[in-house]
């Protein structure tokens, strides 16, 4: 009786492998898609242009601006080419903002009034297109990038933030100013590297990344611009 239920169970075991090694292997999918944001810092480099008598304005926009903080925020595709390096796709809306230094107001007689500022906030839909590296001996790794960023500009909103009496108060609401001369259609390039944890089909990344523009942002223009933008981007990814 022993000897039967033996048999039983080792033929029984020997047909579960054999179904095992039969059935076809399950293949880890190639694509991923998850969403996109981070925190910037940002500001831009200012170029000077041929009009006569263009350096004091050009030392004044120099002296008078400071960086502020921007975002980004969208969505992640990705397709895996092999087990370092994947093609990425990140569409996704980006606020580069910069501002003035706190300004003094005064009247006509000398006599300060009050304080503010004014924040530029160029807004933008950007598209990131480039490769990741990935390398990993565990769930940890290190990941970089490199991209090419098309980006559509969508204009600069200005908006003071003043300290004024009643008397003086200025109604100014954000709005988008008439730049015939701003260029519709940039090009940026950006470069980031950080970590990566992953667990089942869920990839988590932690990126310090850094955008600068490829094309000055106007044409025919006395004072011209890059914009550029130091930040940390987070994305969670799902394998599909």
């Amino acid at each position: 009786m022993r000897s039967n239920f033996l048999i039983t169970v080792l033929f029984f075991t020997g047909f579960l492998s054999a179904q095992e090694s039969a059935s076809p292997a399950v293949t880890e999918s190639k694509f991923s898609i998850g969403i996109t944001g981070s925190v910037d810092y940002c500001h831009r480099f200012i170029y000077a242009g041929d009009t006569t008598g263009i350096g004091s304005i050009f030392n004044y926009f120099r002296d008078i601006e400071i960086p502020d903080y921007g975002f980004s925020s969208g969505i992640a595709l990705s397709y895996k080419i092999n087990d370092h390096f994947s093609v990425e796709a990140l569409p996704r809306y980006y606020m580069n903002r910069y501002r003035t230094k706190d300004l003094i107001f005064i009247d006509q007689s000398g006599t300060q009034i009050g304080d503010g500022y004014i924040t530029y906030s160029n807004k933008f839909i950007s598209v990131p297109i480039g490769v990741q590296y990935h390398h990993s001996s565990s769930r940890l790794g290190f990941v970089g990038g490199a991209y090419m960023v098309p980006e559509y500009a969508m204009g600069i909103w200005s908006r003071g933030h003043y300290n004024l009496p009643p008397t003086y108060d200025i109604i100014d609401e954000p709005t988008k100013e008439n730049l015939p001369e701003l260029r519709s259609v940039m090009v940026s390039g950006m470069v980031n590297a950080g970590i990566e944890y992953r667990t089942g089909k869920l990839s988590f990344q932690a990126l310090p990344q850094y955008k600068i523009g490829l094309m000055k942002q106007a044409t025919d223009v006395p004072v011209n611009r890059r914009l550029w933008s130091a930040g940390l981007e987070f994305r969670v990814l799902y394998s599909v």
